[in-house]
């Protein structure tokens, strides 16, 4: 049931990662310019919001916890803000760029209002290491579930719910924002699942007040968070960009495609396809296939870990994801 939170939360945030950046570009109208500028500005604020949301969940008493109260009264406003982030108002340029700012921002906010106290909850919910680790696996199990439902369903959802519109464009603007209000309703009804079904058992010592300037001083001079905090900077803007231009990629690069032997597996498993897939199909197998592979690459951490070392394990796999990413430039597009 802890596992659920993060599925509804990627139900946001693969859509968020993988195809926020098209929406805006193609279908919403930015250009890319404004909207990577967008990016910028409402990463840059909401890493201040990620300290004064974990700050104030870490200082909240409720009967129902410190963090649980956040998951269950910020899943609604979550939802709406994420379905006003892919909506598309009849504004004119300058409207449209403040409305994308606003938007995009509050959803921000609203994710790190219940994203964070709901991976902090992973502390307070047993004493027991082992517990916590098999409910950490399951919260993995529950975002690559949700990362495996955003790269199979989004583009299709979208094209459906748009495909009675004689305005191509408005279809598609309709399309995303049915997509979101899909995701929003099963996002809610996972949190809700969540927030009934754990509990805070591990409460603080009594005595041991600490001031949000103590919590920083201890944070500054703590060398191997710095390193940690370099590194997952680094990976997560890595990640980020790499996602962010998948659906270019194959829209602009890859295009639709003649692929045989993609369509000999997909018919020897029970499908029906011909041999041409639209870029859109291209793209969807794509996601979706990265997402298999690393939700079974996260089965296998915990093995490799203990087999070669947590250091050597992370040197490792990041060379390998650096070969395995470069060999892209050297690709044509079929």
């Amino acid at each position: 049931c802890y596992g659920f939170g993060d599925l509804g939360s990627c139900l946001f945030w693969q859509t968020i990662t993988i195809y926020l950046s098209y929406f805006y570009t193609d279908v919403f109208g930015l250009t890319p310019a404004v909207a990577g500028t967008m990016f910028l500005v409402s990463r840059v604020v909401d890493a201040l919001f990620d300290v004064i949301i974990g700050m104030t969940a870490d200082r909240t008493e409720t009967r129902w916890g410190k963090f649980r109260p956040y998951i269950i009264f910020g899943a609604i406003p979550l939802a709406i803000a994420a379905v006003a982030a892919f909506s598309t108002p009849a504004f004119g340029g300058t409207g449209k760029i403040v409305y994308a700012y606003i938007t995009f921002m509050l959803f921000m906010f609203l994710y790190s209002t219940v994203n964070i106290p709901y991976t902090s909850l992973l502390g307070v919910i047993s004493g027991d290491p082992e517990d916590r680790t098999q409910a950490s696996s399951w919260k993995f199990v529950g975002a690559y579930l949700g990362g495996i439902i955003v790269s199979a369903t989004a583009l299709i959802m979208a094209k459906h719910f748009g495909r009675n519109y004689a305005d191509a464009v408005v279809g598609e603007q309709h399309g995303w924002q049915m997509t979101m209000i899909v995701y929003g309703i099963a996002a809610i009804l996972f949190f809700v699942i969540t927030f009934l079904s754990t509990k805070e058992r591990i409460k603080p010592i009594v005595e041991e007040k600490t001031t949000i300037k103590d919590d920083l001083h201890d944070i500054v001079r703590n060398v191997p968070w710095i390193l940690l905090f370099t590194i997952t900077i680094l990976f997560i803007f890595y990640n980020c960009v790499r996602l962010n231009v998948t659906t270019h990629y194959f829209k602009y690069f890859i295009g639709d495609q003649d692929v045989p032997w993609l369509a000999a597996i997909i018919n020897f498993f029970g499908g029906e396809t011909n041999s041409t897939f639209s870029w859109e199909s291209l793209v969807s197998i794509f996601n979706t296939l990265g997402q298999l592979v690393s939700l079974v690459g996260v089965l296998l951490l915990p093995w490799f870990s203990k087999m070669l070392g947590r250091k050597r394990a992370t040197i490792v796999l990041m060379v390998a994801s650096f070969i395995c990413t470069g060999s892209f430039f050297f690709f044509s597009p079929n």
